[in-house]
């Protein structure tokens, strides 16, 4: 038994359907050539208003908003502070987007997890005047002083120390050059090929300082200092 062809809904086909479906054949008879001719301006164009229908649709979610749409949602919720990176994707963009909206803040492991979400490696922070960074006099298992922990200050009352890790970037480090006899992709002579044509896309990967302060900036309490360093490479 033969399946009955499933007609998708909105497109050509099934607009006609629905067109013809409301006219009295009787006056047209099995073959109506120009009543087709004349039906295909209107089915085209219901087609099309129903494509953009659905498009209008994806638009009302962030998770399933796409194009430019997706910058004027980061723009509505979040102004200048998280604006798309050069060629980056709608599903990096929303994702970002969404981390950003529901990210933790004013908080030890918001900011942990922030920078967590940018970095992929969890930073190292240090309260001055957190006892549990600083262990305890006298506590065996905190001591600050050759155990565990760092002299705290009084000094530096509302603030923190963040150690930032950030992952090596290879770039196009790996690929092999043109007309390369070993590695090269273009008419290479046996072994596997591994020359790419690079871009501007694969720069996107960069995580930038001002990528890191701007999270910062976004998750600390206002009025609190952060001192932040970077530390680039394997952690």
């Amino acid at each position: 038994m033969n399946k009955p062809v499933s007609i998708p809904i909105g497109g050509e086909l099934d607009v006609y359907n629905r067109l013809i479906a409301q006219l009295p054949l009787e006056w047209w008879g099995i073959s109506h050539a120009n009543l087709d001719t004349i039906l295909a301006a209107f089915v085209d164009t219901g087609s099309f208003h129903y494509s953009q229908y659905l498009y209008v649709v994806l638009q009302t979610r962030i998770k399933t908003a796409t194009d430019i749409n997706l910058d004027i949602i980061s723009s509505d919720y979040l102004g200048d502070e998280l604006p798309r990176r050069v060629g980056e994707t709608d599903q990096s963009f929303r994702t970002r987007i969404l981390a950003t909206l529901l990210q933790e803040k004013a908080t030890r492991r918001g900011m942990i997890n922030a920078i967590y979400n940018l970095t992929g490696i969890k930073p190292v922070i240090f309260e001055p005047w957190n006892p549990t960074d600083t262990g305890g006099y006298n506590d065996y298992q905190a001591l600050a002083y050759n155990t565990v922990g760092t002299y705290g200050s009084g000094s530096f009352a509302y603030q923190a120390f963040i150690d930032v890790y950030v992952g090596p970037f290879d770039g196009m480090a790996s690929y092999g050059g043109y007309n390369s006899y070993t590695t090269g992709g273009y008419n290479v002579f046996g072994g596997a090929a591994t020359l790419w044509y690079g871009g501007s896309s694969i720069q996107t990967t960069i995580i930038s300082d001002f990528d890191i302060y701007k999270i910062i900036n976004l998750v600390k309490v206002y009025g609190t200092v952060i001192w932040t360093k970077i530390i680039r490479g394997f952690p």
